[in-house]
């Protein structure tokens, strides 16, 4: 364990020595924002889950969910089998459409 820890702890300050820095500080938004756009990447594709937590009952959700830049992206559930097919698609800023496979027989 006493070995893990510092390997990690060499690995974290060479790599902090060795990235190259930019030329100018950037402000606290700027970081953020490049933090998210290193994880995002340029398109995403991911399965995540859901828990919603009320004092009387509690639920579990599954999605997927497909990511393009900031502007374009998609949520399908998988579960529950009551919500399974619902989707929401967001295209710009103000464009989301929903689809409900129960109402429609349009699919996403």
């Amino acid at each position: 364990m006493c070995r893990t820890a510092l390997f990690l702890l060499c690995c974290s300050l060479l790599s902090i020595l060795l990235l190259p820095r930019p030329l100018h500080a950037l402000s606290a938004q700027e970081l953020i924002e490049e933090t998210w756009n290193q994880l995002r990447g340029q398109a995403s594709r991911g399965e995540v889950a859901m828990t919603i937590h009320r004092p009387d009952w509690e639920r579990t959700m599954r999605m997927q969910t497909w990511t393009q830049g900031r502007s374009q992206s998609l949520i399908r559930i998988l579960e529950p089998a009551k919500d399974k097919g619902n989707g929401t698609l967001k295209k710009g800023q103000d464009m989301r459409f929903t689809a409900q496979p129960c109402l429609t027989s349009h699919r996403l």
